[in-house]
């Protein structure tokens, strides 16, 4: 998706490469390859490591349609939940580096979310939702770019603005798409630069417990486009908590066919700090808007 709206300037800040050793550290980060020949070192093994090894769309995945609920006290490592831990509760904000993408034999993905070493900035609200902890519809906002429109982008990008007419028009004339590339993590009903509607809707979502302080968020999406169904997209959270003041979040975002045979495969990973305010008045200098503009126009909270 694409976030068409006046440039800002602003540089990120480099991510952290080591955990703040005056807070308790659980568990070393990972620290996966930048390249695109290997697969992310990763620590745990849990979906994320599932989906980097496979290239098919686990048929137990699509079979569970809704959390498994477990009302234990005292969780063992590994175990389902019903909801996010309530230490997540609050807002967070960061910087999320792609480390790693990866593409199927004959599939070009030219849009800048998931080129690697792009850093998208981000703030995470969670809260207690009809007794759960949930993330709250998030979107990672990636530095402007200006794309030439080629099919590519016109079969993939979802356009959001204030006047969806006035961008077509500009990309018409220019042949060029300018603006700040998003990745919502959730389901997306928007529409496409040719007029075309996307639509998507839930059709799993877990929590799982892979030790002490980590937990694993699963949410897998169906997505259609005039109404025919044609990719299933599913994003992995998980969250290493570092104290009261940061956590470490990998996110790993793969695309699967209609055969269920993966498109692609994304990890973004950075760290997130309880001070969210001002990484808020970041995004919202690069959209050039207010945080409350971002907040109601980009359907985030």
């Amino acid at each position: 998706m694409l976030c068409l709206l006046a440039p800002a300037h602003g540089q990120n800040p480099p991510l952290p490469k080591s955990a703040n050793p005056e807070t308790t550290d659980p568990v070393q980060p990972p620290s996966p390859s930048q390249t695109k020949a290997s697969k992310p070192g990763t620590f745990l093994l849990g979906r994320i490591e599932q989906i980097v090894g496979s290239n098919q769309l686990s048929d137990i995945v699509l079979r569970k349609q809704t959390p498994k609920l477990d009302t234990r006290k005292l969780l063992k490592t590994g175990a389902d939940v019903a909801s996010l831990p309530e230490y997540l509760i609050g807002r967070w904000g960061g910087d999320l580096k792609n480390v790693w993408s990866v593409t199927a034999p004959g599939i070009t993905n030219n849009l800048p979310q998931y080129r690697v070493n792009n850093i998208g900035t981000v703030v995470m609200h969670f809260d207690k939702m009809g007794g759960r902890v949930q993330l709250l519809p998030t979107v990672i906002f990636f530095p402007i770019e200006e794309l030439p429109v080629n099919q590519s982008v016109i079969n993939t990008t979802s356009i959001e603005a204030d006047s969806v007419d006035s961008v077509k028009r500009q990309i018409r004339q220019t042949g060029v798409m300018r603006g700040v590339p998003t990745l919502p993590l959730a389901k997306f009903d928007g529409e496409g630069i040719t007029g075309s509607k996307f639509q998507s809707r839930v059709l799993y979502d877990s929590v799982r417990v892979l030790k002490p302080g980590v937990v694993e968020h699963d949410v897998l999406v169906g997505e259609w486009k005039e109404g025919e169904f044609y990719n299933y997209r599913e994003f992995v959270s998980r969250f290493t908590w570092y104290g009261p003041k940061r956590i470490y979040a990998q996110l790993l975002i793969a695309n699967f066919g209609v055969s269920r045979q993966a498109i692609s495969k994304t990890l973004l990973e950075g760290w997130m700090d309880s001070n969210w305010a001002p990484v808020a008045s970041r995004i919202a200098a690069r959209l050039d808007r207010t945080w409350e503009e971002v907040v109601r126009q980009d359907g985030i909270q």
